[in-house]
């Protein structure tokens, strides 16, 4: 399909037919000045559209072009890439929301590609610019009181616990749980949950937190059950984490107690600080289980469930990591559909069975041997190309993207808010905007900015583009490399750190330190170091100790430089007359042969009287003077050189 064009127009403001025009168009003082107001209006209202604080305008003899932004975006809505035929090739639909604006015939002409902006949108905007060219830029910024349209959530019922209830009355014997090998009925989730939930009675009260310290496994979603069974909310712990971060979670959520299993009694203790620790039983028995009551689950647990036609004999089979929000809501919404919650174990396929509903990574989803009626995928974490892969293995199925955070864990399917949730857009200073912004969602009371960005299509739909913070997700978590840089900053032997996304590592990350003068510390020895603060998942791939973090004019990180100091030319052997003579002086001070140009001398074992006898030498070699502090910023056998043939040159050598 091509790219479809339409025109508005409105009247200009200012002069009489034609007149406009020909101010537009003959290059003289008048004319500058009145193209300049209609540029400078069109600014000021796209600012207040689009979000974008520094909107291009391109001022021309006939017309203004503006680009409302630099993103480029893959559209996926309906589990269907769509494609537009450009130049006679198929290729997935993108853009940058080009808008031309121009005056013909003392007309106001907005041209604008109905793909990206809707005609109300385009309408919009024309209107609001001939506002601000009638009242000029700076009066009293009148673009900022002309309202963007309000947006109500379509109304959801609230979704009570009981009717989990009703499915154990009915027939308690059917599936529930299942992982692995291992499966708990209706009945036996039920049992546990109302047991737990009587010994929580007494630290709990509505709305208290307690947090959650089980095995991987079964236990996750019944402990979580039961917290939520006695009216708290369940803050749960990642057991692979060490006890600093998890103590954190532990103060910062200002939790009442710790539930957790008999095997992690111990630790509890410990992460608690004096704090009541609760042991859960979560043996199913055959018990009579008490009744919930009157306890309503979130908005997003029945957002979840809707329009995916969850009923009984249906199985929803998840890879979202146990203890997530998006697992609990998921877990919920399952079971009080009274359908089967298959919770699937890293790089594990199901023995046998259709699934109503798979959730797992795109990569995952591609290796699947089993029908599947419904996939979602995380569009944090998917692309064009994850879809369009899934379609080719799974054609029959319905693909939806789903988007939420830990606050609201469903807020958006294909783009659009679910039910009972708003989301709007707002630029840096939190103001309305129309097309691109951040996104800020609004449910039940609550308002959350996400704090990634996003364009809103022509059809309402949002697509992700980034994020206002460096914020990462890996494995399904979120790493904030802000926190990486503090830990690496405790170090007593560093004084700078940064780190920087690098797709090739795993996990994708990797860290540059800046040692505090004269020290001397091990790159293996700050990932040790790293890995006593840190979980796993998110300890850098490598840590390199760099001289200096190198910044631009911008006061940025120069990331091209940074990497840079790093680089090993071929396989790290001199190749260079001055690098193959510090070479020796290191071999003959150092006793060993296997040298390399970017090894420190110091962490090869140096010592400081080597290190000045060998700045002796190579002045003794190459008749130059080496600055012992400039030796120490960088003691490697190629920075080294580097500084012998930067001396020879000033000395005329």
């Amino acid at each position: 399909m091509p790219h479809e064009r339409r025109h508005l127009f409105a009247d200009f403001p200012g002069g009489g037919a034609g007149s406009a025009v020909a101010r537009l168009i003959h290059p003289d003082p008048v004319a500058r000045s009145e193209s300049g107001s209609v540029a400078a209006a069109v600014g000021v209202v796209l600012a207040r559209h689009t979000g974008e604080q520094a909107v291009e305008v391109t001022q021309g003899r006939h017309r203004i072009d503006v680009v409302v932004g630099e993103a480029t975006f893959d559209e996926i809505r309906a589990g269907v890439v769509r494609q537009r035929e450009d130049s006679g090739d198929a290729v997935a639909v993108s853009g940058t929301g080009v808008l031309s604006v121009s005056v013909e015939d003392g007309k106001l002409v907005v041209t604008y590609d109905s793909n990206t902006f809707s005609a109300d949108t385009a309408e919009r905007f024309l209107r609001h610019v001939s506002v601000v060219l009638a009242e000029g830029p700076g009066a009293q910024d009148p673009a900022r009181r002309i309202p963007l349209p309000t947006r109500v959530p379509a109304a959801v019922p609230a979704e009570p616990v009981d009717a989990l209830w009703g499915t154990v009355l009915a027939d308690p014997e059917r599936p529930a749980l299942v992982h692995g090998e291992d499966a708990l009925s209706y009945q036996a989730v039920v049992s546990v949950a109302s047991r737990g939930a009587a010994a929580l009675q007494s630290f709990g009260g509505t709305g208290k937190r307690v947090a959650v310290l089980v095995e991987p496994g079964l236990p996750a979603p019944l402990s979580a059950l039961a917290v939520l069974w006695a009216r708290c909310a369940p803050v749960p712990l990642d057991g692979d984490q060490p006890d600093g971060p998890l103590m954190r979670v532990v103060d910062d959520a200002d939790v009442v107690a710790i539930a957790c299993s008999a095997s992690l009694r111990a630790r509890a203790e410990k992460l608690a600080k004096g704090r009541a620790v609760l042991q859960l039983d979560l043996t199913p028995s055959a018990e009579p289980a008490a009744a919930p009551s009157g306890l309503d689950l979130p908005v997003h647990v029945s957002a979840f469930a809707g329009g995916l036609a969850l009923g009984p004999g249906d199985v929803v089979a998840s890879a979202v990591r146990p203890g997530s929000p998006a697992f609990l809501a998921e877990f919920l919404a399952v079971l009080a559909r009274g359908a089967t919650f298959e919770m699937l174990r890293p790089g594990k396929q199901r023995s046998s069975g259709s699934v109503a509903v798979l959730h797992a990574p795109a990569e995952e989803v591609v290796d699947w041997a089993e029908p599947v009626r419904t996939v979602l995928l995380d569009a944090e974490s998917t692309s064009a190309e994850d879809v369009r892969a899934v379609l080719a293995k799974l054609p029959n199925a319905e693909v939806v993207v789903q988007y939420g955070t830990a606050e609201c864990p469903v807020a958006l399917r294909q783009g659009l808010p679910v039910a009972g949730v708003i989301a709007e857009l707002v630029d840096a200073d939190g103001e309305p905007a129309e097309v691109y912004g951040e996104i800020v969602l609004s449910w039940a009371g609550d308002r959350v900015r996400t704090g990634d960005l996003a364009w809103r299509r022509a059809d309402g739909a949002l697509v992700l583009v980034g994020r206002t913070d460096r914020r990462m997700t890996i494995d399904g978590r979120h790493v904030q490399p802000e926190e990486i840089e503090a830990q690496l900053r405790s170090h007593p032997s560093v004084s700078k750190a940064v780190v920087v996304p690098d797709p090739q590592a795993s996990p994708p990350l990797v860290a540059y330190a800046v040692a505090t003068f004269a020290a001397a510390v091990e790159e293996a020895q700050l990932a040790q170091y790293l890995r006593r603060q840190l979980p796993e998942w998110s300890v850098p791939a490598r840590v390199h100790v760099v001289p200096a973090i190198p910044v631009g004019s911008d006061g940025e990180v120069d990331f091209e430089r940074l990497s840079a100091l790093v680089e090993v030319t071929g396989d790290g052997q001199p190749t260079t007359d001055e690098e193959r003579a510090i070479a020796e002086i290191w071999a003959k001070l150092l006793r060993r042969d296997d040298l390399r140009t970017d090894q420190h001398f110091v962490r090869l074992g140096g010592d400081s009287l080597q290190l000045v006898r060998m700045i002796a030498l190579v002045r003794e070699r190459f008749g130059t003077r080496l600055d012992l502090l400039e030796v120490l910023r960088e003691p490697t056998i190629h920075a080294i050189a580097g500084l012998v043939t930067r001396e020879s040159t000033v000395e005329g050598r």
